[in-house]
């Protein structure tokens, strides 16, 4: 989030943050911080079948990398397994934590009861560890 307190169409306001108001903006970091792609969220983004609003956009960040066969690190807002799925069958491996009421998570992985140094996990979906790890 931009701070931006003038007027604008696409102006957001997120109560949570430090800055409430500003512009809105999705971008695409290499490890050392250069900026891959951007995007301003301007109220309206397109979305592609069988994804939902965040996948569409990190896919929409990634288009000109698709296929390089690198990882993908993202935050929960953004990581699902039909991303992972989709970025999977475009040479592009996907790491991200996951929130606990995403749809299609494996029940086996949600109800899982681990202890310290314990780990689960499946092959190209999901991997789970305690907390505290």
């Amino acid at each position: 989030m931009l701070p931006f307190r003038g007027r604008l169409v696409f102006r957001q306001y997120n109560p949570s943050k430090a800055h409430k108001y500003g512009i809105k903006v999705y971008k695409l970091c290499s490890t050392k911080g250069f900026v891959w792609s951007l995007t301003v969220y301007t109220g309206k983004n397109i979305k592609l079948p069988g994804l939902d609003h965040p996948g569409s956009v990190v896919i929409s960040l990634m288009e000109k990398l698709l296929g390089s066969n690198r990882l993908l690190i993202t935050d929960n807002y953004y990581t699902s397994i039909p991303l992972a799925q989709y970025l999977y069958d475009r040479q592009i491996n996907l790491c991200g934590t996951f929130r606990r009421n995403r749809v299609g998570i494996p029940q086996e992985i949600l109800k899982a009861n681990l202890v310290p140094r314990d780990i689960i996990a499946r092959q190209k979906t999901v991997l789970k560890w305690p907390r505290g790890m």
